[in-house]
């Protein structure tokens, strides 16, 4: 059984909430049910919610370096002339 970490970013699929989980609760009655705490903002009040792991997905996210990128078709390098 795989249990997502505590502070994992997660999206609901109903709504489509940005939240983080918060807590995990793991029972076992003829099987293993994991439900999660989830914890965001709406309309200004704090407020959690416990889901099963169907009810949300992970949001991932593309980290990049920082600073400005600019695309160049041939990769070309700048020449910086010294004696113009």
């Amino acid at each position: 059984m795989k249990i997502i970490p505590i502070g994992t970013k997660v999206k609901t699929i109903a709504g489509e909430i940005s939240a983080i989980i918060t807590a995990v609760s793991i029972r076992e009655l003829n099987g293993a049910y994991v439900s999660y705490e989830l914890s965001y903002f709406y309309n200004g009040a704090h407020t959690t919610c416990w889901l099963y792991r169907f009810e949300f997905v992970v949001d991932i996210v593309m980290k990049k370096p920082a600073g400005f990128h600019q695309p160049s078709e041939n990769n070309d390098e700048v020449l910086l002339l010294s004696n113009y």
